[in-house]
């Protein structure tokens, strides 16, 4: 819905994030409307089962 709507949803439980992550790809403690242009969804299970899927509006 993201790659539709604008809308990212918020860290709410990130509270004291590492030095070396980039600030400017988290979301703060309220929804923000962002560019997306896709998103990823990564699903890893037991027994190496893993799979990955891209989401890119159509053009």
């Amino acid at each position: 819905m993201a790659t539709q709507t604008g809308w990212v949803h918020p860290n709410i439980n990130l509270e004291n994030p590492e030095e070396c992550v980039d600030m400017n790809v988290l979301v703060g403690s309220k929804k923000e409307r962002l560019d997306v242009k896709m998103a990823l969804s990564n699903s890893f299970c037991f027994g190496g089962h893993n799979s990955s899927i891209l989401f890119a509006p159509y053009k």
